[in-house]
């Protein structure tokens, strides 16, 4: 089962970066999500176009209402949120991530889990 990865603000400069990362990385299938739709499916065009793996784009807005059901609906594993600007953002991404029965891990988990990603996507093998 591949991990579902969506990335807030996939199409900015940041969340281009982490996106033509996972794009290449086996077992994830990436999620988009953006507020512009044409943005949006440029993005996802170009990346399956280089990854040549399937990705998908989820049009709207992590900080409204129709954010917790989009994830439960799109089977999210993981958030990434690289949206911006930061400064004076609320929690509403986290929080909903957060709800009673969402499949989303929260960040506690990523915390904890971005060293056992990286030895999970590193060949297996002693360290070279």
């Amino acid at each position: 089962m591949a991990l579902r990865v969506l990335v807030v603000g996939g199409y900015g400069n940041f969340g281009s970066i982490v996106c033509r990362y996972l794009i290449h990385t086996p077992g994830v299938h990436l999620l988009i999500s953006g507020r512009d739709p044409h943005k949006l499916a440029a993005k996802v065009q170009a990346l399956q176009a280089e990854g040549g793996q399937p990705c998908e784009g989820w049009c709207g807005d992590a900080m409204g209402p129709q954010w917790a059901p989009a994830l439960k609906a799109l089977k999210v594993h993981w958030v990434i949120h690289t949206g911006g600007p930061f400064q004076g953002q609320s929690y509403a991404v986290a929080r909903a991530a957060s709800r009673p029965g969402s499949t989303t891990a929260t960040w506690p988990t990523v915390a904890s889990s971005c060293a056992a990603l990286a030895l999970w996507m590193r060949p297996p093998g002693p360290p070279g």
